[in-house]
């Protein structure tokens, strides 16, 4: 009787914790989408599950990012369907059935839009949109791609994160370069160094105030630290550089996540302690070779005592435990005055304030409290599992001794089927359904139909012109000088139909006399 209630409150157990399991994992619905960028439809992080899709049906949507966030965006169908995701200008950014995008410091909340497309008629089709902060040397925010937007440090270690590029025709975020801000002592010996990570490159560059090249470095090979030194000869502000190297950007890295690098500031200044308030406690603000770069890096009045000189009025919270070797100083510094100088927008509170979490913030607490009862009814269902078989294990049965299966027939018939995979365009050789590279030729999108180079309609290459946007589809080969169709490849050399701009080296299809990257004209042989 005692083992038939166990067995009836674990069986319950169990099939509570399954529905409990099955319900934070469950998909939302995804709402219908708007005919236009006009009525896209906002949509916020999540999985979806969306309903029937008609032939040739556009569906709209708009998304809300934030610089320093990547968004990664997946979109499944069972007929071949194309994902495109545009700027809030409406220009196209990307255009695949997996988008990763890292978003820079232009602007500063953007607005994104994103069509959906399905060339047959569907029943359902899923789509999931995930946001991750990759921020700038602990900002809050993307170090910016100018000087005028960009971020103010100090000496220390930073992590920084830039756009990758897998593919040479797939960007991944328009974050490409960084630029930092740092105040430097006249005959102080500064150090910056870069470290990426084992298959990328890097180059730094330093400008003075005049916005004019002082020095340059890139890395020897992939994985190579770079580095620059500078003795400067007065006091002054110099700007820091960072980018990739490599001309087709983070090649071996993974798609869907961005470029990460080290950047390391050294000098040959001694380093001090400061304090400042904050929520009416005084706390540790950090080292730093002056009282002037304590007060513009954290736009707080610093002090050189663990207690402020008392002046926040509430118990004092310790910095932390000082090195052996190193004393905090409890003298000012000489020729030190508290100046309210500098300031760095967005990243620290004023004083006496504390820090409003915005509403990522707020959305990332409400994930991390989600997967935290998705772990406690996972582990409640396993623990379930483990009680139930030990109720009701049995010695095992003997198996049936059934001979091993035999072959028959005709070698043809004895062959591995190969259906699930499609011929490769270019050389009809099968290869998987999701490949972007043929294994065999090498050539890049090897499946689907041939698609205009300029709006992407699928066309046919005895066509003239494309039937959406008349693009002529017949070009002469930069290569080889004969006229082909535009395609990936000429039919005659067989070169990819690229052009390289002379200006900042980008390569893109010739459908434009202007630079994709740079919009500067492109000379055409």
């Amino acid at each position: 009787m005692n083992q038939k209630i166990k067995f009836c409150l674990s069986l319950s157990f169990f099939l509570v914790g399954i529905l409990f399991f099955n319900s934070a994992f469950a998909q939302q619905t995804l709402p219908a989408g708007g005919t236009s960028f006009e009525t896209a439809v906002l949509i916020s992080p999540g999985k979806y599950q969306g309903g029937t899709l008609q032939e040739g049906q556009e569906l709209y949507y708009s998304l809300q990012g934030k610089a320093g966030q990547n968004i990664k965006i997946k979109f499944s169908s069972e007929s071949y369907s194309t994902m495109t995701l545009y700027d809030e200008n409406k220009e196209e950014l990307a255009d695949d059935l997996e988008i990763s995008w890292l978003i820079n410091a232009d602007n500063a909340l953007p607005k994104y839009y994103l069509k959906l497309f399905n060339e047959e008629p569907v029943d359902s089709f899923s789509l999931e949109i995930s946001t991750t902060n990759y921020y700038d040397a602990g900002s809050q925010t993307d170090a910016g791609e100018s000087f005028e937007k960009a971020l103010t440090i100090t000496t220390g270690d930073y992590q920084g994160y830039l756009a990758a590029h897998p593919y040479i025709t797939l960007l991944v975020g328009n974050d490409l370069k960084d630029y930092y801000k740092i105040s430097v002592s006249k005959g102080s010996t500064y150090e910056f160094k870069a470290t990426p990570p084992p298959e990328g490159e890097m180059k730094l560059e330093t400008f003075n105030l005049n916005r004019e090249l002082m020095e340059d470095n890139n890395s020897a090979n992939e994985g190579a630290v770079v580095a620059l030194s500078l003795t400067p000869a007065d006091n002054t502000d110099i700007f820091l550089a960072v980018s990739s190297n490599s001309s087709y950007g983070y090649i071996s890295g993974p798609k869907d996540k961005p470029l990460n690098y080290k950047l390391t500031i050294k000098t040959s200044v001694p380093l001090y302690k400061f304090y400042n308030c904050s929520d009416g406690s005084c706390g540790f603000a950090g080292e730093f070779s002056s009282l002037a770069d304590c007060q513009k890096i954290t736009t707080k009045t610093c002090y050189q005592t663990e207690n402020c000189d008392e002046k926040c009025g509430k118990e004092v919270v310790s910095g932390p435990i000082t090195p052996p070797g190193q004393e905090s100083p409890s003298q000012p510094l000489p020729g030190s005055q508290p100046l309210p100088g500098g300031s760095q927008p967005g990243i620290q509170p004023r004083e006496g304030e504390q820090p409003k979490p915005g509403p990522f913030e707020k959305m990332a607490e409400l994930k991390n409290l989600n997967w935290l009862y998705i772990g406690i009814i996972g582990g409640l269902v396993v623990l379930a599992i483990i009680v139930l078989i030990l109720l009701l294990r049995k010695k095992p049965e003997k198996k049936e001794n059934i001979p091993p299966a035999t072959f028959s027939g005709s070698k043809e018939a004895d062959k591995p089927t190969v259906g699930y995979k499609h011929p490769c365009k270019y050389c009809e050789k099968f290869i998987p359904p999701n490949s972007t590279v043929c294994p065999y030729c090498g050539k890049v999108n090897p499946l689907g139909p041939y698609r205009c180079p300029k709006c992407h309609e699928p066309v046919q290459k005895d066509w003239q012109t494309c039937s959406r946007c008349g693009q002529n589809l017949r070009i002469v080969c930069p290569k080889c000088g004969k006229v082909t169709f535009f395609g990936d490849y000429c039919e005659d050399c067989g070169a990819r139909l690229l052009v390289t701009c002379p200006h900042c080296g980008q390569e893109q299809p010739p459908i434009s006399d202007k630079c994709i990257k740079c919009g500067k004209p492109i000379e055409r042989k």
